[in-house]
């Protein structure tokens, strides 16, 4: 654990105690999260390793690892609530090799143990995520 960086040109994402696994939001309002969701697509259209995969993306019968790849080193699961218990394989599958965060208003349990976490966004292109 410790402090890693991802960054290019039009973003910075700092993860601080945070390894590869499953991580929840804190459920707090306007943190954020809609607006990581909006970066993240937009640095991984640019080859960032990253993705997110949300409610909508279901609606097109689409499950995260049709999106998410192994190798991203960062995976937003937006509105988890939303689609909770569907594609439990697919998030086991990926906190084995990358860090997910996700996005909760309520759910009742997680297919893999899972830490808490907080978002902090310094302006629309720069966040941190604290792990717990």
């Amino acid at each position: 654990m410790g402090e890693e960086v991802l960054q290019a040109s039009m973003f910075s994402l700092a993860l601080r105690n945070v390894n590869t696994g499953l991580y929840v939001f804190l459920n707090e309002s306007a943190t954020g999260k809609t607006c990581l969701k909006r970066l993240l697509d937009k640095c991984r259209s640019f080859g960032e390793p990253v993705s997110a995969f949300s409610y909508g993306d279901v609606t097109y019968g689409l499950r995260p690892l049709d999106l998410c790849r192994p190798t991203d080193r960062v995976v937003l699961l937006d509105r988890y609530d939303m689609y909770a218990g569907q594609f439990d394989e697919d998030v086991r599958l990926l906190a084995e090799n990358t860090t997910v965060f996700v996005d909760a208003k309520s759910v009742a349990g997680y297919p893999v143990k899972h830490r808490l976490c907080m978002l902090h966004m310094d302006d629309p292109n720069h966040f941190r995520i604290t792990g717990g």
